[in-house]
């Protein structure tokens, strides 16, 4: 099994993010793309920090 990079906006598309709304739709609630990577990273800082 390969580990899933939460990096790759592609993760988006699938469930259970897609019932939630399209991958731009929900890179937009975060303010764009580069808002939505840096939270991303900041989440796994504190996760695997």
């Amino acid at each position: 099994m390969s580990k899933v990079q939460t990096e790759d906006i592609k993760i988006l598309k699938i469930d259970p993010f897609r019932e939630i709304g399209t991958a731009s739709e929900l890179i937009g609630e975060f303010g764009g793309r580069a808002a939505y990577l840096k939270s991303i990273q900041e989440l796994e800082e504190q996760l695997y920090g």
